[in-house]
């Protein structure tokens, strides 16, 4: 039995790219000098190079497209219109919120305490905002009750709602009296 190889769009291009090189090269009686070969391989890489860049633009925005984070418009003359959806706005809103590019305040009078109790089929939920809350400097007071000394409420709010975990937890302000 003889088994089948088949090559991606990519190997077969770079493989075709060197067997034509290859071939110029080997060919008996043909002068051509060394800087010209590589001249003309470093140029054919870097289409290919270009190629790459373009697949992998191509097939990041219909992945985009299918999820529903934008809307692809093709025009007759070729260009390609984006629009962001809403739901593509709070993708990039949970970015800048999970990446820390938003800094927050100091609660002026008491912490802010979350507490949840999600389902385990929703188990990658849950770990998403337990890790957004360790992110955050909330300190875990038990596996499911968090505390906070940073007014991030409104965006705390957010990011339960984009999780889709609003039934699931409870937010308040915690005031410490001394006894």
């Amino acid at each position: 039995m003889y088994k089948v190889y088949r090559l991606g769009e990519l190997s077969a291009k770079i493989l075709s790219v060197i067997s034509n090189y290859y071939l110029v090269a080997m060919r008996p009686g043909l002068l051509l000098n060394r800087e010209y070969i590589s001249y003309q391989i470093e140029k054919d890489f870097i289409n290919i190079k270009k190629w790459i860049v373009d697949k992998k633009i191509n097939y990041a925005l219909s992945k985009l497209a299918k999820q529903g984070y934008i809307v692809l418009n093709r025009l007759d003359n070729g260009e390609i219109h984006i629009t962001i959806t809403q739901r593509g706005y709070d993708l990039i809103k949970y970015h800048k919120i999970s990446c820390g590019e938003i800094k927050y305040n100091k609660v002026k009078d008491g912490k802010i305490i979350v507490m949840f109790d999600v389902p385990e089929k929703f188990r990658t939920k849950r770990n998403m905002l337990r890790n957004f809350l360790k992110l955050y400097g909330y300190k875990e007071i038990q596996k499911s009750i968090f505390i906070s000394e940073y007014d991030n409420y409104e965006d705390l709010k957010w990011i339960i709602k984009f999780l889709e975990l609003s039934d699931c937890v409870k937010i308040g302000r915690y005031i410490e009296y001394k006894i």
